[in-house]
């Protein structure tokens, strides 16, 4: 009786203390990110991704090897790849061992310090875009990249930079046996963009070059959308069930589909438009009124025009 009443302590014991460090986890996540918890996606049985807002960054994605947990992407808060780090590493009862980077935009890249002790993996198209950003001085430019991420200050404070320690050329592989991810270059968003293919579970994590239910950014400088086209295109000869985008919810390959379409008739659109030397306002009119895919409710961001304006200047 003494036995059974003292597991009942223990447990009760044990469980508070488990709420108390939940409730100061969601607390501290409050204060730093804007959030108390982060939204979990089972994509399949070895990857989760956290699906966040756009004022948190981008979505991060663990996928589950045998070797070991990899992380795609680190979003834009330190305190969120903490907390999914913590939990993945808790969830699968498995270290981790990798992070690796889609593009280097910043929404995808200020949360690396939560990774700073594991091999940091990106193409080396990414090179010279990796050197550019982690230039900037971030804090001198804070009001201006505010006004495109609301909560740029507060990542800022915990941010901390390095350059990649692994660059790979066309093909990298991580983990072993029928347990593989593969990292591929697909461009298209922008020079750097990657992909990877977990075959085992026929799951794709595509970076920008999918956005689920928001207006695509598409004016990176160095990105291209014949090459963006193209890269779709061969996704949808994959045998693909999940996709996890760089921003919005989990999909399939049905989206890809859908997203290959419009970037189709935009470049069709923008041909014609440059074919007859239209000016920029009546470009601008033509391309907004294209048919598209995300939701109505959407409100257009004062960048979407500026994309039309960059890949229209390139044709």
């Amino acid at each position: 009786m003494k036995k059974t009443i003292l597991f009942l302590f223990l447990s009760l014991f044990l469980f508070s203390c488990d709420n108390g460090k939940k409730a100061e986890r969601a607390t501290f996540l409050k204060e730093h990110t804007g959030i108390s918890e982060l939204n979990y996606v089972q994509v399949s049985k070895s990857v989760v991704m956290v699906h966040n807002e756009k004022e948190q960054g981008s979505n991060m994605i663990c996928i589950a090897l045998d070797d070991g947990l990899v992380f795609f992407d680190c979003s834009f808060f330190t305190e969120i790849g903490q907390e999914f780090r913590r939990a993945m590493e808790k969830k699968y009862k498995r270290k981790a061992i990798a992070l690796v980077q889609s593009h280097f935009h910043v929404d995808h890249f200020f949360g690396m310090a939560a990774f700073e002790d594991l091999p940091y993996i990106s193409s080396l198209k990414a090179k010279r875009m990796c050197e550019g950003q982690l230039a900037i001085d971030f804090a001198k430019y804070k009001e201006g990249y505010m006004r495109v991420f609301p909560n740029f200050d507060k990542a800022l404070e915990s941010a901390k930079f390095r350059a990649p320690t692994v660059w790979f050329e066309g093909e990298y592989m991580l983990g072993s046996g029928d347990s593989k991810l593969i990292l591929r270059d697909a461009g298209g968003h922008s020079k750097c963009s990657i992909y990877a293919y977990f075959e085992k579970e026929k799951v794709i994590l595509v970076g920008d070059d999918v956005q689920v239910n928001y207006y695509p950014y598409y004016g990176d400088p160095t990105g291209n959308l014949n090459d963006w086209v193209s890269i779709l295109k061969s996704w949808e000869e994959m045998e693909i069930d999940h996709v996890c985008a760089g921003h919005g919810p989990a999909t399939d390959k049905a989206y890809i589909t859908t997203t290959r379409v419009f970037f189709e008739n935009l470049v069709a659109k923008l041909q014609e438009l440059k074919d007859r030397d239209a000016g920029i306002e009546e470009v601008l009119a033509e391309v907004n009124a294209l048919e598209q895919y995300w939701p109505d409710t959407q409100e257009k961001p004062g960048w979407y025009d500026y994309s039309i304006k960059v890949v229209y200047s390139k044709i």
